[in-house]
């Protein structure tokens, strides 16, 4: 008996410990209360950061994360949670725990469209709107490279039948 108890206990304590993660519902009531939110949130049409052209730059400063503290368990009352429910229903994603201001809980989702592997040490420390517009910066150069790689393709392809051509009109001359 004191062999198996014994065996437990390496056991628990072999156990890779892992920091608390608050869930998707601590997370919003928190910015419901913080933010004063309310059902209009959720009728506000969504608004994208964009990259406005090739190389474009964005006028002003990316935003800062803000610092929420969120405790490990949430109590809210009816319409705290109703309405914490509804938001947590309209977006739900992994990367909504990580959201710590109503944009971020908005941009939550396209940025887990966009790249659903990012670490949770990155989403912790930098603001959804700085990464998505990594991400789209990261799709817009793919579309050029593609865009690049087909004309130069196409560009080799013309020099070769010119050059071609070359070759068969000397010869019959």
């Amino acid at each position: 008996m004191r062999l198996l108890i014994n065996q437990i206990k390496r056991e628990l304590h072999a156990k890779k410990k892992e920091p608390y993660q608050p869930s998707a519902f601590s997370v919003v009531r928190v910015i419901v209360e913080e933010y004063g939110l309310a059902e209009s949130f959720l009728e506000k049409p969504v608004s994208l950061p964009r990259i406005k052209a090739p190389g474009g730059l964005m006028q002003g400063p990316l935003q800062a994360k803000k610092k929420l503290e969120i405790p490990p368990f949430a109590l809210a009352d009816r319409g705290q949670y109703l309405l914490t429910m509804k938001i947590v229903d309209a977006f739900a994603n992994p990367y909504l725990p990580f959201a710590r201001s109503p944009d971020e809980i908005v941009l939550s989702g396209r940025l887990y469209s966009l790249n659903p592997s990012i670490q949770p040490e990155l989403l912790e420390k930098k603001h959804f709107e700085s990464l998505l517009l990594v991400e789209l910066a990261k799709k817009q150069i793919e579309t050029l490279s593609s865009t690049v790689k087909k004309m130069t393709g196409n560009e080799a392809r013309l020099n070769a039948r010119s050059e071609g051509w070359g070759i068969s009109e000397r010869g019959a001359i």
